[in-house]
């Protein structure tokens, strides 16, 4: 079915006063699968696989779904939540029957490292949406065997960087659950809590990356800068 018929096939469900209303309504519907369903165009009421013909002439896939579904915490009470890619529409895009949003989802070049992925989460949505994106990836079948250690010491370094100490402990705290024979790990939490001033802490973070590393001479400095805490 051509988008124009598509578009002739719900107009009965669009609830319009002129022509314009009806064009700038009408492609709304095409995104619910009930009404596609309930309009003969898919064979599902909860889903539905669209081939959209793009203006250069390039085929893309679309897969619409009525199935309810969320990535957040239980206890989300957000009202809405800031797309990762926006763009204004402007009046030349409506005129002009162009998408925006579409084109700039096509121009979209995703990090090819895990470490570089959770940095553009984190600057997109913070501690939620990178922690959201790591969960998803330690989950997958694809990826569920990976090795991330490297990457989690990664990520903490560069909140560092950005002067992001108490985030740097969550990512330092968690490693040292996942990879509990990782020095660094350790050791980047004992250095971070020395920083913080926390002595029991810092002391416990450089004894067990001692206990990984015994010679190391540097855990050995830090734990007596530790140990020296007031």
């Amino acid at each position: 079915m051509t988008a124009e018929a598509a578009l002739e096939a719900v107009r009965p469900v669009v609830n319009y006063d002129s022509e314009m209303s009806y064009k700038n309504l009408a492609p709304q519907k095409l995104g619910i699968p009930e009404i596609l369903y309930a309009q003969k165009i898919t064979e599902s009421p909860s889903e539905a696989v669209l081939t959209l013909r793009l203006r250069d002439g390039r085929a893309t896939t679309v897969r619409l779904t009525a199935v309810y579904w969320r990535d957040s915490d239980v206890d989300e009470n957000r009202p809405w939540v800031a797309p990762d890619l926006s763009t204004p529409l402007s009046s030349a895009d409506f005129l002009e029957n162009r998408d925006p949003a579409l084109t700039r989802i096509l121009a979209y070049q995703a990090p090819a490292t895990l470490l570089d992925q959770l940095k553009e989460k984190f600057e997109w949505g913070g501690m939620n949406a990178a922690a959201n994106h790591y969960y998803r990836y330690r989950n997958s079948p694809d990826t569920a065997a990976v090795d991330t250690e490297k990457t989690m010491l990664g990520l903490a370094e560069y909140l560092i960087g950005r002067s992001k100490a108490a985030e740097a402990v969550q990512i330092f705290q968690r490693a040292t659950v996942e990879f509990p024979k990782s020095f660094d790990a350790f050791f980047g939490l004992g250095r971070l809590m020395v920083a913080q001033r926390d002595k029991a802490k810092a002391i416990d973070a450089l004894k067990k990356a001692l206990a990984i590393r015994p010679a190391d001479p540097a855990a050995k400095e830090w734990l007596a800068k530790a140990e020296a805490l007031k």
